[in-house]
């Protein structure tokens, strides 16, 4: 960080990053090691998923950052652009920086609810996907599906993806 943080929200935030890319590497380091081996088996498959919802709420604060980041119109670390810096910073190839970026301000700007979801762990990364894909692909009112699985959103998919597959046939055959 380039200045010195004195808002005590900021800070709070700040603070909370370190600890969590503290934890992160601690995490990492200790599986790299083996230490999973030695976790009981029934006691495993909890943290593995602790671990991926942690993640998975990562990546939804990753986004909403990436969108603040780009919002604040400055080029971070003095590259040219928001794509830029994550093209640098982020080690993302420029598919994956594009796609970033698109789904930040999208969540930021338009789908505020979904945003909201993610960030409190009501919906997976997933589920985000599935929706906003949804969203993008047809032309209709998209609700957020109360759900933690994936699945239940790629349901929905189908469904709208089967009306409006048989409004096409409909429309065709008219």
């Amino acid at each position: 960080m380039s200045s010195i943080i004195t808002d005590s929200a900021a800070l709070s935030y700040a603070e909370a990053v370190a600890q969590f890319a503290a934890a992160g590497a601690a995490v990492a380091e200790l599986t790299a090691r083996g230490a999973m081996a030695t976790v009981p088996a029934e006691d495993l498959p909890a943290l593995v998923a602790a671990v991926h919802v942690t993640a998975d709420r990562a990546g939804a604060a990753v986004h909403a950052g990436v969108a603040a980041v780009h919002a604040s119109g400055v080029a971070p670390g003095g590259h040219g652009s928001t794509i830029g810096w994550l093209l640098e910073d982020a080690r993302v190839s420029k598919e994956q920086a594009s796609g970033m970026l698109a789904r930040s301000n999208s969540l930021a700007e338009r789908y505020r609810d979904t945003d909201a979801a993610w960030l409190d762990g009501r919906i997976s990364g997933a589920a985000v996907s599935v929706l906003t894909l949804i969203i993008v692909a047809f032309p209709v009112r998209a609700k957020v599906v109360e759900s933690r699985h994936a699945s239940a959103c790629a349901e929905q998919a189908r469904e709208v993806d089967h009306v409006f597959d048989a409004n096409a046939r409909v429309a065709v055959q008219a």
